[in-house]
């Protein structure tokens, strides 16, 4: 989505690579900001408590959005940045050929079982409070206009993705960390608003009566 002159320097939004073992970073940032983020979260099952549903986990929570590329509007003399882009988000859910050559090198040494390789930690950084570990579970591509030797010039990018939740990860990863994080960050922003609530104190009220 193009931007007004003189519109305000935002931050842009990201998918991130990162290499488990070495902590090396690869980023992807969205060339602009998509219009829509759809968020839903499935519930964790509840049990049967004394008189009240317990929640037996945080709900799960799936991520939609569509990320325009665009380098026929005179922001980029570089007419590769649509398929540049393309490729990166495919890297993300594609395995590196250096890792299946190196395992088909060493299964033919018989040396290995072959083995699908790890895949990266991919994050989805959408502000400086929201940085969530996330699966890509969709990847949807449109293009709409073409240069001379048909590389895509503009094209349109649905993604799908699963956020991980911490209680689903082992505690020492990178990924139970950041999501943790996540988690602390969104209490806090809802303090923010429930702490002193009319509402709030009323039930406090009651609560003290009974």
């Amino acid at each position: 989505m193009a931007m007004f002159p003189g519109s305000p320097r935002v931050l842009r939004g990201a998918l991130v690579s990162v290499d488990p073992s070495t902590l090396e970073s690869q980023v992807v940032p969205l060339q602009y900001n998509p219009a829509m983020v759809q968020r839903s979260y499935k519930l964790a099952a509840t049990t049967a408590g004394a008189g009240a549903g317990q929640r037996t986990g945080a709900p799960v929570e799936t991520v939609q959005l569509e990320v325009e590329l665009d380098a026929t509007k005179g922001s980029s003399n570089d007419n590769n940045i649509v398929a540049s882009r393309i490729a990166a988000l495919l890297g993300l859910v594609s395995p590196s050929t250096d890792d299946v050559k190196k395992n088909l090198d060493l299964a033919a040494q018989g040396m290995i079982e072959i083995l699908p390789p790890d895949a990266p930690l991919v994050l989805f950084v959408y502000g400086p409070t929201r940085v969530q570990p996330v699966v890509l579970t969709e990847i949807a591509l449109s293009e709409e206009a073409h240069a001379a030797d048909l590389s895509p010039l503009r094209a349109r990018v649905s993604l799908g993705m699963q956020v991980l939740r911490y209680a689903d990860l082992p505690a020492g990863q990178v990924a139970h960390a950041l999501s943790l994080a996540n988690q602390v960050a969104r209490e806090s922003t809802a303090a923010e608003v429930t702490g002193g609530d009319a509402a709030a104190a009323i039930v406090r009220s009651t609560l003290k009566s009974l």
